[in-house]
Parts: C-alpha cells; sequence; structure tokens
C-alpha cells in the first residue's frame, strides 16, 4: 500500500534524522567542554562555542521531531483520555495530530520566511564568526519540513485507518505508549 510505503520512508529517514541530530548536540557538547577546558587551564578561549552550540540545538531539535513522533516518545497528559473508548480516543489521537501538523506547518512557513530573509539580505551573525545565518536556518527548516511531512504520512495513515474502522492500526500509529 502507498501509505505504508510513505511510513517507512518517514521512518527511514526520521531515523537518520535522529542520528546527525544526536551527533549534532555530541559534537557541541564537545566543542563547549573544549572551550570551558581551555578557558580555565590557559585563560583563552576558541570563541564561537556557545553560537554553534546555539545553533547545533535548534537544527536537533528540528531535526529529531520526526523520530520522536513516530516512536510516540513525546511527552502527552492523558489523564482523562485513558478513561475513553478505544474509538474516542483513536479520533482524539487524530484531532491533536491535526493540531500539530498546523502548528508545524505554520512553523515551515515562517522559517522559510527567516531563511529566505536572511538569504536575501546576506545577514550575517554579529558574532566574531561572522555566520551567514542562512546556513544553520536552513538546517533548522529541512528540520521542520520533514517532521511536516512525517506528520501528513501519519495523518494519511491514520485516516485511512479510521476510515476502514481499522482502531488498532490507528492506536498502533498515534497511541502514547
Amino acid at each position: 500500500m502507498m501509505g505504508d510505503q510513505a511510513l517507512a520512508i518517514c521512518n527511514w529517514l526520521a531515523r537518520w534524522a535522529a542520528r546527525v541530530a544526536g551527533i549534532t548536540v555530541l559534537l557541541a557538547a564537545l566543542l563547549v567542554s573544549g572551550d570551558v577546558i581551555v578557558r580555565k587551564l590557559f585563560g583563552l578561549t576558541m570563541g564561537g562555542s556557545d553560537e554553534l552550540s546555539g545553533y547545533a540545538l535548534a537544527i536537533a531539535v528540528s531535526w529529531g521531531s520526526s523520530s520522536v513522533l513516530l516512536n510516540r516518545s513525546h511527552i502527552r497528559i492523558d489523564v482523562l483520555y485513558q478513561y475513553f473508548p478505544r474509538a474516542i480516543q483513536a479520533v482524539f489521537n487524530i484531532i491533536s495530530l491535526v493540531a500539530l501538523a498546523s502548528f508545524v506547518g505554520l512553523l515551515v512557513r515562517y522559517s522559510w520566511e527567516v531563511v529566505f530573509a536572511s538569504w536575501d539580505m546576506n545577514s550575517l551573525s554579529n558574532t566574531p564568526l561572522q555566520t551567514h545565518l542562512w546556513l544553520p536556518q536552513g538546517l533548522w527548516f529541512v528540520g521542520f519540513c520533514l517532521f511536516l511531512i512525517t506528520l501528513i504520512v501519519l495523518l494519511w495513515n491514520s485516516l485511512f485507518a479510521l476510515v476502514k474502522g481499522d482502531i488498532d492500526r490507528v492506536q498502533q500509529l498515534l497511541a502514547p505508549k
């Protein structure tokens, strides 16, 4: 089925994006740690570690979001949810996915505007590194795009399962673990 293939591709992409995000955070932590050690031992600073780690964190969050969604690792408040019948839970799960997709759609739109404006104005960071801002912002934008595509594919599969009456499949895709 086309939806299952798209979901498999999203899973593969999300897995690799999460690995890249993890490595990015690890490298940022090593850079900051190295800067702190050099500063403490020699009174020197490598400079730019705070700027680069900020970019790394923003990029890692956007790139890791798809994996968190597909693994259902996000935080949910389900105090009342657990008391509803499974069919109602499935509808609530789809409603929450639509709300999240709407929000991420706005993130994609406005993050693109930020990237485009930085590119158009040739914006540089106001730090000694003079980073072309469209570079980290572009990577940030790509992560949000992957997240939105994953949301759309997951929503498509969930709605298709709901229409077929396959509540178990909807729950398998969306319910909290």
